[in-house]
């Protein structure tokens, strides 16, 4: 992980001997598949996630704090295999991950919800930092009964469901974009989301912000 200063200065915040250590547990490596700034709190957020084979072969999701010292924190440790999760929820990875101009940390992960529903969705969550876990934003109230490929992609956020979502940035004011299949999708500050763009290419939200 390298920092750039404006005048072009380049130095190493965390380098292999951290990021590569084989002989450090993986739920104790920060993982860097998605980073982004957290201006309120001036530091990095970084998430990702790492398929392990011992003790259980599983599926680690991860999110970390890592200042511009280099040192660093783990705030959210999740599995997608076993029968209980650290994070209290059983995470497929990071899709795509934001914070808000409050400093509140949110990805999007598929959300097995086998349990209650006989399938998984894609979820834009809350990560609440002081419990360890994530809290589910969008398809909090879909009916137990209703089939997702069945369920309208817009509307009231607790209705809303996303498909395969590559990126998502927060303006401002609050307002989300999510890079979601062909779509950007556009969550306003009312909790309503509506398909905002359509288009071809890479799927980036940059233009959003």
């Amino acid at each position: 992980l390298r920092k750039i200063t404006p005048k072009g200065e380049v130095s190493t915040v965390l380098g292999p001997d951290v990021l590569c250590d084989n002989s450090v547990p993986r739920e104790n490596q920060p993982f860097l598949d998605n980073l982004t700034w957290d201006k309120a709190h001036g530091e990095l957020v970084a998430g990702g996630s790492r398929t392990t084979a011992r003790p259980l072969h599983d599926l680690y999701t991860l999110v970390w704090r890592i200042r511009p010292s280099g040192e660093y924190r783990r705030v959210l440790f999740g599995k997608k295999v076993t029968k209980v999760s650290p994070a209290k929820h059983h995470l497929d990875g990071v899709s795509a991950m934001a914070v808000d101009p409050k400093g509140r940390v949110f990805i999007i992960s598929r959300l097995m919800v086998f349990e209650q529903r006989g399938w998984d969705e894609l979820q834009l969550m809350l990560v609440d930092e002081a419990a360890a876990t994530v809290v589910p934003v969008s398809g909090t109230k879909i009916p137990k009964s209703t089939w997702i490929a069945d369920h309208p992609l817009d509307g009231p956020l607790e209705r809303a469901v996303f498909n395969f979502s590559h990126d998502m940035c927060i303006s401002p004011d609050g307002t989300t974009f999510v890079s979601d299949d062909v779509f950007v999708r556009r969550l306003d500050t009312k909790g309503q989301v509506t398909t905002w763009l359509f288009y071809f290419g890479v799927p980036s939200v940059a233009a959003a912000r």
